[in-house]
């Protein structure tokens, strides 16, 4: 099952646009879209006319785009509009054009795709997600995920006020990973890990500073991915246009066409991944050193390779939380046959380690990850088990 994944990026979704075009031209047809942010508005348009002919709209509507459709008002009025605590564009020039694209149409209505789009509530910053209720409007959907914290007002839901879904998920790998999608495109036009110059400007190092965060995400689904034999990652972003003011569209045409030159570039030949994908926190430019006193942190997760490293027992406690669960000291001993306060020993010792958690009731779970340089396919699983104690390297 083929899943289309789209990031937000403001400006930058006709990167996507064109990405789209050509994933359509090569006959890649997607079982599901998912989109936030402004990768809601590009996975809605597509899911009303998932055709070649629906990517080329919506191609053509980002190469005509102009600033004032979606961001009206100078510079001066959106200062104004900051300094008086409000967003620094109304919503309305959204709304009116993605009304003329999406029209009334719920996610009921669409035949042969699904299409999901994530939004967060700003009050208890819970993840809400549209598509599986039929009778949502899409254009609801996609205002609450496009509502960019900085750019945009709030959505008003009753009592709650619903915000950019890239908050919670601005690459929504594992929606689509939990939707059955066994072979995902992620089109990322957001912050992929790469650096900058320092930024002067508020506005930039706020925006730079909620792309960061948003990346982290992203991140913590591509870890959940390591979990999944069957999965194919294909993962697309671009280093070029940097350094554009969100609100700039004069570049949206060659966008749309660098987007759909990446894609085809891919394709010859396709360059699909079998996660595990590479490393993460692995920066993917020149890592500048730490300032003095710091470090670079990476998380001490248990990898595979890991686990086939520990000695046989710690091995055995740590293969029976990753397959059955949670379980305390006692349980643990009971179902392995061993000693109580010795199982409890190497809990702690593995806690210690960063290799599980130990929560304060005494139950253990494991922190299952991966480590830098350690590349391990994830059949490997197969020679792990309960009854395994040969110290395979």
């Amino acid at each position: 099952m083929i899943a289309f994944v789209m990031s937000g990026g403001s400006n930058r979704g006709a990167l996507a646009a064109g990405a789209l075009l050509g994933l359509m031209q090569a006959g890649i047809q997607p079982d599901i879209l998912v989109g936030a942010s402004a990768g809601a508005i590009n996975a809605a348009a597509l899911a009303v006319d998932p055709t070649v002919d629906g990517a080329k709209r919506l191609a053509q509507l980002w190469t005509h785009a102009r600033k004032e459709d979606f961001f009206p008002g100078s510079q001066v009025a959106m200062l104004l509009r900051l300094v008086s605590g409000r967003s620094l564009f109304p919503s309305d020039g959204l709304r009116r054009l993605a009304r003329e694209v999406l029209g009334e149409r719920c996610f009921g209505d669409l035949r042969d795709i699904r299409l999901y789009i994530p939004a967060a509530n700003l009050n208890t910053g819970t993840l809400y997600l549209y598509g599986d209720q039929p009778g949502a409007r899409i254009l609801d959907a996609v205002i609450a995920s496009a509502a960019h914290p900085l750019a945009f007002p709030p959505v008003k839901v009753e009592q709650w006020q619903l915000v950019d879904g890239g908050v919670v998920a601005n690459v929504p790998v594992g929606i689509a990973m939990d939707k059955g999608a066994t072979e995902i495109y992620i089109l990322n036009v957001g912050y992929s890990g790469d650096l900058v110059e320092n930024q002067h400007k508020m506005v930039s190092v706020l925006n730079r500073s909620i792309s960061i965060m948003m990346y982290q995400h992203f991140l913590m689904d591509l870890k959940h991915a390591t979990e999944r034999s069957d999965l194919i990652l294909h993962t697309i972003s671009w280093k070029d246009f940097r350094g554009i003011p969100m609100w700039d569209l004069s570049h949206s045409a060659e966008m749309v066409e660098a987007g759909q030159k990446a894609v085809q570039d891919y394709l010859h030949p396709p360059r699909g991944v079998q996660v595990p994908p590479p490393d993460l926190y692995e920066p993917l430019g020149e890592e500048p050193p730490p300032p003095p006193g710091a470090e670079i942190y990476v998380p001490a997760w248990l990898s595979p390779s890991d686990l086939l490293d520990l000695p046989p027992r710690e091995r055995q406690i740590t293969t029976h939380l990753v397959r059955r669960g949670p379980a305390d000291a006692a349980t643990l001993a009971q179902a392995l046959g061993q000693d109580p306060a010795e199982v409890a020993a190497l809990l702690k010792a593995l806690a210690q380690k960063g290799q599980i958690c130990l929560a304060v009731d005494g139950q253990a779970s494991v922190i299952l990850g991966r480590r830098k340089r350690k590349h391990l396919p994830s059949q490997i699983w197969d020679s792990v088990t309960l009854e395994n104690e040969c110290e395979t390297k």
